[in-house]
């Protein structure tokens, strides 16, 4: 007699994709067929652990200390965090975006067609205007430039991503190296020697 398997619920689908292995959700305790499932799942993960105690061979000795050695040997060196480039680089787009903005933002006098008389030329108020204008500009954009190149997010990001990666290669030796060499301190968590 063949049977085909009947396929679970969609909503049990959801239920045993989003439940943590080895713990039934609530559904589990209306449903048989959810339960059931949990059930062999809790025997498989015992019967897993309990074999892998008894046939997985001894860690060699300074396995722990080889993996830790490693990855600090492969974390890269960290980077200058006040480089002259970037600094006259922010100079510049400062200097750049300061001469854009007063020759647009400056009052152009309109022109007018020269008539017999005398005419004052507005050349020196606009001189004054304009001068006035750019160090308002400057003092207003080169500070905060300087600020943010000094600041060097993108450095600071990097130590951010590296003191992460630390913690997250700690955190997996704690839980799946072996801890007979004493090299992760059980109580903290810190990758070390006790003491």
């Amino acid at each position: 007699m063949n049977t085909t398997p009947v396929r679970p619920r969609f909503y049990c689908r959801l239920v045993r994709l989003s439940s943590a292995p080895g713990r039934a959700s609530r559904h589990a305790e209306g449903c048989a067929d959810c339960r059931q499932y949990f059930l062999a799942s809790t025997r498989l993960e015992s019967a897993l652990r309990r074999d892998a105690v008894r046939f997985a061979p001894p860690a060699p000795a300074g396995l722990e200390r080889g993996i830790m050695q490693a990855i600090r040997d492969a974390a890269p060196a960290p980077a200058r965090s006040h480089s002259r480039a970037g600094w006259f680089a922010g100079v510049s787009v400062a200097t750049a975006a300061a001469v854009a903005l007063a020759v647009i933002l400056v009052p152009h006098p309109p022109r007018v067609q020269p008539a017999m008389a005398v005419v004052k030329s507005p050349a020196p108020e606009v001189m004054v205007q304009g001068e006035s204008f750019s160090t308002r500009l400057i003092n207003a954009v080169v500070p905060p430039a300087a600020t943010l190149v000094a600041a060097a997010p993108l450095q600071n990001e990097l130590d951010s991503v590296y003191s992460d990666a630390r913690s997250a290669l700690g955190f997996l030796a704690l839980n799946f190296l072996p801890s007979s060499s004493g090299l992760i301190d059980a109580r903290s968590g810190q990758i070390g020697a006790k003491g």
